[in-house]
């Protein structure tokens, strides 16, 4: 713990974000060099008896302990009903309890969040999720009848649009901040690119054009389409961030396969690892853009393990699927706490299997 000063007295510790390095994201958003007032002499609400929470999870204990969360936040569950480590409603309560210690850039009540791919799977758990929080969601989709259930469901707007027409992703731009205005919200400073599509094949077994045809489709879908989004809506996002004084985010997900390809989708395979390269270089530039103290966007990616959905129904498998919901909570959970790198169930682990032995998580997911 490092000793500070708050109004010319010494405190006993700083808060979880002066702990951290001056360059980190946090600090820069904070602004603060030190606990107290800032420059602008607003004071610093990261103070030692309130600052923001990271829950954490140690190796081998409990999520939660009664009364308590670990990070030390009142928790909602008594001694008797304290969620198993790793399940839904554990998920639920550390997000809850991270939103009541949450301040600054884990804001999400009132914020208008567009999802994209929000009919179904992880798109409309994220939807419900976001809502339950008190965002404002612009749901999309190409199914009306699909669509209008979630709307109704999470009271948002819809924006219909096939993200496979050439001109997908300037359109649903435009009707996006035309449903917005229409609806009387601000603008998104949350973009959530969720939509994606799979293709299980081998070049051998169908026809070169074919192929090809469906190569240029997935490409689209899966990588194109979330960076024309992107970069489409960053002006809008850079206003939402300089106006609110919060930084606005974009949330790319991807997947495990785009560290370790299975060889029956080669082109989502690629298609994921590029959209993962692009959030960590656009990631780069908005760091650089950002003056200390200054909100700008954060970019965030949330792989994805094997999911229960539409898209892998019917497929089988060696590990059992997580459900849609339980992920849309990590990525939740993910985002309030400031991670920019947001590893979901069993990607997590995942991720460091590749980094220390690469050539064992190739050959999990090889075979598919």
């Amino acid at each position: 713990m490092d000793p500070g000063r708050r109004d010319g007295r010494v405190v006993g510790t700083y808060c979880g974000v002066h702990r951290r390095p001056r360059a980190s994201r946090a600090r820069r958003a904070c602004g603060y060099a030190a606990p107290g007032p800032d420059r602008h002499g607003r004071a610093c609400a990261h103070r030692d008896d309130s600052a923001p929470h990271r829950p954490r999870r140690p190796r081998g204990a409990a999520l939660l302990l009664p009364g308590r969360s670990l990070c030390g936040c009142p928790c909602a569950c008594t001694a008797d009903e304290v969620p198993p480590a790793g399940s839904l409603a554990a998920a639920a309560c550390i997000l809850d309890t991270a939103l009541q210690a949450s301040d600054d850039i884990m804001t999400i009540r009132d914020r208008t969040v567009l999802v994209t791919g929000a009919t179904s799977g992880v798109g409309r758990a994220l939807a419900e999720a976001f809502a339950d929080q008190g965002a404002r969601v612009v749901a999309h989709g190409r199914d009306t009848a699909r669509l209008a259930a979630v709307v109704a469901a999470v009271e948002g707007t819809p924006v219909v649009v096939d993200l496979a027409d050439p001109a997908g992703a300037f359109r649903l731009v435009s009707d996006t901040l035309a449903a917005t205005e229409r609806a009387g919200w601000a603008a998104p400073s949350i973009v959530v690119n969720n939509a994606a599509v799979q293709m299980n094949y081998f070049f051998g077994e169908r026809g070169a054009s074919r192929a090809a045809e469906d190569a240029a489709r997935e490409v689209a879908l899966d990588l194109t389409v979330p960076i024309q989004t992107t970069v489409l809506l960053l002006p809008t996002l850079r206003e939402a961030a300089r106006h609110s004084g919060v930084p606005s985010i974009v949330v790319n997900v991807t997947s495990g396969l785009a560290l370790a390809p299975k060889k029956s989708a080669p082109i989502y395979c690629a298609a994921k690892s590029g959209l993962r390269t692009f959030s960590k270089a656009l990631r780069y530039q908005m760091e650089d853009e950002a003056a200390p103290g200054d909100s700008n966007v954060r970019v965030v990616e949330a792989m994805l393990p094997l999911v229960d959905t539409p898209m892998t129904a019917g497929r089988e498998t060696r590990v059992a699927k997580m459900s849609a919901k339980q992920a849309a909570h990590e990525i939740l959970e993910g985002i309030i706490a400031g991670r920019d790198e947001i590893g979901v169930g069993k990607a997590r682990v995942f991720r460091h299997l590749h980094r220390w032995m690469p050539m064992v998580a190739e050959r999990m997911l090889r075979d598919g």
